[in-house]
């Protein structure tokens, strides 16, 4: 019986810990959506205007790594959406790519700039 209580215990700990770094973890990454302003490729950064708190504008500065996950997000043709979880595809882009008036959502941690991209995804292109 005793064993059984201290199992319990240390199972309730673990669970609690593995929470406390979920929640961690989620927090210190950052979501932020807007309009690509500028590409530089040379010095890999990527420039957004969004619209903030209280639709206030700002600007992203993010530095975008090589291993950076860079995909274009289409929605799938009603044929080929059967599935609500699957209805659109993602498909892997270059850095190079990315293109002024592109509306993407960035992935990112740290602050500033300091801040460096995890996942850009474009959402969005208008017709050139």
């Amino acid at each position: 019986m005793r064993n059984r209580i201290v199992m319990g215990l240390i199972g309730t700990c673990a669970a609690g810990l593995m929470g406390l770094a979920l929640l961690t973890s989620a927090e210190a990454a950052d979501r932020r959506a807007g309009t690509v302003a500028a590409v530089d490729t040379s010095a890999r950064t990527l420039v957004v205007d969004e619209l903030g708190v209280a639709g206030k504008p700002s600007r992203l500065t993010v530095r975008v790594e090589p291993a950076t996950r860079i995909v274009m997000s289409e929605r799938l043709p009603a044929p080929e959406a059967g599935d609500l979880r699957r209805s659109f595809r993602d498909t892997p882009i270059e850095f190079v790519d990315l293109r002024p008036g592109d509306f993407v959502v960035v992935e990112s941690t740290g602050a500033g700039g300091a801040a460096v991209a995890s996942q850009v995804m474009v959402t969005f292109r208008r017709a050139q």
